[in-house]
């Protein structure tokens, strides 16, 4: 019975090698697609940020032109989108909540990644 396993579990090893494909390469979330990113971001998060990212006084901070994109990985970012930030959180400099996923329950981790990708090409 093993023995099966171990045939079957080889098996796997020399196709995912033969097709090119890295064991860990499985374990990582799809890239981040920027243009369905600025769809989402219209949709869930521009009610904050403005549409062009520019941010409202006192409710969304800028998010074109924003150093702390540049400073976390993508994989930061998708988690801080996840979250979000209390109001009273010390990093919080505008005083209101961001919500986690941006408020909206249903945006996906891969909806977040998308997002990420779209503020990431917006702060080359």
């Amino acid at each position: 019975r093993h023995f099966k396993s171990l045939i079957c579990f080889l098996g796997c090893l020399l196709a995912a090698a033969c097709a090119g494909v890295d064991a860990s390469d499985a374990a990582r979330p799809e890239p981040g697609d920027a243009l369905a990113g600025a769809h989402l971001f219209a949709t869930a998060c521009a009610t904050c940020h403005g549409f062009a990212a520019e941010g409202f006084p006192g409710l969304g901070k800028p998010l074109r032109g924003n150093r702390s994109i540049w400073e976390k990985t993508e994989d930061q970012l998708v988690h801080f989108l996840k979250e979000g930030r209390a109001a009273e959180d010390l990093l919080n400099t505008t005083g209101v909540e961001m919500p986690p996923r941006g408020g909206d329950p249903d945006l996906s981790d891969q909806d977040l990644r998308d997002i990420a990708s779209f503020l990431r090409s917006i702060n080359q």
